[in-house]
């Protein structure tokens, strides 16, 4: 949706960076998402998936480096740090339909239950869920 969202900006000659947080991120990239950011040119657009990497003091920064910028948008998986413009939510079913995508047809991933076990025990993060069941597969 970020990217999409991107796109659509650039198409009408507005300058959109985006940018990912996993939680593989570590100080060092905080800290160089926040100096890119204050470089940013002021009609830019800053699109942030994995708000939620950073911690406060991360948080407070990159908001006064991006103080100058057009907009920021940024995703999280639990709402607060900005205004809501938009909630995504996920299902078991939704997993179950990643899943057995990812896996091809000539295997079922998991069962029906392990989808909506996953689901749970991951508290819809797909991403986790579908490691999760990568891994059990690996195993």
């Amino acid at each position: 949706l970020l990217l999409q969202l991107a796109d659509w900006l650039v198409e009408r000659r507005q300058p959109a960076i985006v940018r990912r947080l996993g939680e593989e991120s570590d100080g060092a990239a905080r800290r160089r998402l926040v100096e890119e950011c204050a470089l940013m040119a002021p009609n830019a657009f800053l699109m942030l998936d994995g708000a939620e990497q950073l911690g406060w003091l991360s948080w407070r920064r990159l908001m006064g480096a991006a103080r100058h910028l057009r907009g920021l948008l940024i995703t999280v998986h639990v709402p607060g740090r900005l205004p809501t413009l938009y909630e995504c939510s996920t299902s078991p079913a939704l997993l179950r339909d990643l899943g057995e995508s990812l896996a091809g047809s000539t295997q079922s991933a998991c069962t029906v239950h392990d989808w909506e076990q996953l689901h749970r025990l991951h508290d819809g993060n797909l991403r986790d869920a579908l490691r999760s069941c990568y891994q059990q597969l690996a195993g």
